[in-house]
C-alpha cells in the first residue's frame, strides 16, 4: 500500500546535520559522511532521498542540516524545495533537530501531520518490506498517541548499534475511539484495549458491516477507513510494545540481548504525530518548550533564523533516545501517561554505515577481493580497501589493509581494527591537528 494514496499529512524528514569520526578522513568537520560517496552510485544523502522518492513525493520530503552545509544540500539535492530545508545554527543532538523540524511542519501542515524521521547513513535492501514497515509505523502513529520505531531482528551481537527490548501486544484486536476522532483537537485513536465500556468505542468487526458504515458519514468522506485496513490484517503481529532502549552495549551484553530473543536493532527510523511529540517534549522540558511555542509565531518570517539561534542557546544537546525515549520507557507502565512507545519488528536488509570494515563488506570487490576508489596500482595485493581523493597509491603484496587518503590526511590500519579510528582521531586532536571531525 502506498501512503501517498491513502493518508494525507504524511511527511519524511531526513536528519543530515551531524558528522561521524569513524569514517575519517573522508568524513571530517568540513565535509561529514552524509555528503560523501561510500557505497552505491551517490552520496549517502543522495541514496537516502532516492530511496524515499519511491514512496514520497518530493514535496513531502524535508531535510535538516547544520549551518555551513547548505551548499552540499543544494548541490546534491537540486530538486529539493528550498523551503523544505531546515538549518540549525550548530550541531546540538538529534532531539533539537527533530523538534525544530516538527515546529515548522506543525505550523505549516497542522498538528495531525505524521512525521517519519530518517537518518542518512543507512543501506537498505528489500524496499518492498522496508516501506511495508514504514506504512505500519505511520498508520499506527497517525491513529495513536504513540511513537512507532522501526526495529530489525538481529542476527549477531553488534556493539555499535542501539537495541530495543520489546514485548508482544496483549491482543490482536484494535478498536476505534470515535469520540476521540470527533474531538477537534484529537485524531482518530486506535488502542489495543478490548474491554471498553464507552459507548463511543466501536470495534473493527462493527465497522466491517456495510450497513453500519453507511451511518458513519465522517468515515465515508475520508480515506481513513481504507488506511485502517492494514492494521486489521496480519500486520498487527509486527507491532510490539517497547520495554526499554539500550545504547551500544558491550560485547557480553550484546550477546545476551541476542540470546534473549526479545531485542531488536534500533534503526533510528521513527514515526510520530506532530502534536504527540510536542506533548511529550512539554512534559519533560517545560522551560525549553515555551521557546518552541514562541518559535511557531516566527515560522517563515524574516526573523526566523535569529529566533532559531536564540532558541538553540537554551537547548541541551540530547538525542531523541536519551531525551525522550529513556524517560518515556520509565513511565510506560503508568496508565496515566498517554504517550506510548511501540516497535515495528522488521527483517529487511539494513546496515548503519559506521566503519570502514562495513564499507568494505558492502562494496563490490575485484577478483582479488579488493575495493579501490581512486588512482590505485595493485601488484599481488588482496582483500584491501583503498580510497584516495588526491594521491596515486601503489600496493605491493599487501593483504587485509585499509588505506584512506583525503585532503592531506592518511589512514592506514588493519581491516580488523577500523573500530579504533575514533581513538586515533582523539590522539590527533590532543596534538592539535586541524581539519578533523
Amino acid at each position: 500500500m502506498n501512503l501517498r494514496k491513502n493518508l494525507n499529512n504524511n511527511v519524511a524528514v531526513i536528519l543530515a546535520g551531524g558528522g561521524d569520526a569513524n569514517l575519517w578522513p573522508i568524513s571530517n568537520g568540513n565535509n561529514p559522511k552524509q555528503f560523501n560517496h561510500f557505497i552505491g552510485e551517490g552520496t549517502l544523502i543522495q541514496n537516502t532521498i532516492e530511496r524515499l522518492l519511491n514512496h514520497y513525493d518530493i514535496s513531502q520530503i524535508y531535510v535538516t542540516t547544520t549551518s555551513g552545509f547548505e551548499n552540499y544540500i543544494y548541490e546534491q539535492l537540486p530538486n529539493l524545495n528550498k523551503s523544505n530545508l531546515f538549518v540549525e545554527p550548530f550541531i546540538n543532538g538529534s532531539l533539537s533537530s527533530i523538534m525544530l523540524a516538527t515546529s515548522i511542519i506543525l505550523k505549516r501542515l497542522g498538528k495531525s501531520t505524521v512525521i517519519t524521521f530518517y537518518p542518512t547513513d543507512h543501506i537498505i535492501e528489500n524496499l518492498g518490506e522496508f516501506f511495508h514497515s514504514v506504512d505500519i509505523s505511520v498508520l499506527f502513529a497517525k491513529f495513536n498517541n504513540s511513537f512507532a520505531v522501526i526495529g530489525i531482528e538481529p542476527d549477531y551481537p553488534y556493539q555499535k548499534l542501539g537495541y530495543i527490548q520489546y514485548k508482544e501486544l496483549k491482543t490482536n484486536k484494535i478498536n476505534i475511539d470515535l469520540k476521540g476522532y470527533l474531538d477537534k483537537n484529537t485524531d482518530l485513536i486506535l488502542t489495543n484495549e478490548i474491554d471498553y465500556k464507552n459507548e463511543n468505542v466501536l470495534s473493527l468487526d462493527y465497522l466491517e458491516s456495510s450497513d453500519n458504515l453507511d451511518n458513519l458519514e465522517i468515515l465515508e468522506s475520508s480515506d481513513n477507513l481504507e488506511s485502517l485496513e492494514i492494521l486489521e490484517s496480519d500486520d498487527l503481529k509486527f507491532i510490539n510494545e517497547v520495554i526499554t532502549f539500550a545504547e551500544k552495549p558491550d560485547k557480553e551484553s550484546a550477546k545476551r540481548f541476542i540470546d534473549s530473543g526479545d531485542f531488536l536493532w534500533n534503526t533510528g527510523i521513527v514515526s510520530v504525530r506532530a502534536d504527540v511529540l510536542f506533548q511529550e517534549y512539554r512534559q519533560y522540558y517545560p522551560y525549553e518548550f515555551q521557546y518552541f511555542e514562541k518559535l511557531l509565531g516566527h515560522v517563515d518570517k524574516k526573523n526566523f533564523d535569529l529566533q532559531i539561534s536564540l532558541l538553540y542557546r537554551r537547548l541541551k544537546p540530547l538525542s531523541l533516545e536519551n531525551g525522550i525515549f529513556d524517560k518515556n520507557t520509565n513511565l510506560n507502565n503508568n496508565i496515566d501517561h498517554i504517550t506510548k512507545l511501540y516497535a515495528i519488528k522488521s527483517d529487511f536488509k539494513w546496515l548503519d554505515v559506521d566503519s570502514w570494515s562495513e564499507v568494505y563488506e558492502e562494496s563490490k570487490k575485484d577478483p582479488r577481493g579488493n575495493v579501490f576508489n581512486g588512482n590505485i596500482i595493485n601488484i599481488k595485493s588482496k582483500n584491501n580497501l583503498v580510497f584516495s581523493k588526491n594521491l596515486q597509491i601503489a600496493l605491493i603484496g599487501i593483504e587485509n589493509v585499509v588505506v584512506i587518503e583525503n585532503e592531506g590526511s592518511l589512514l592506514i590500519c588493519n581491516k580488523n581494527d577500523t573500530n579504533l579510528v575514533n581513538e586515533a582521531l582523539l590522539e590527533l586532536k590532543r596534538n592539535k591537528i586541524h581539519n578533523l571531525t
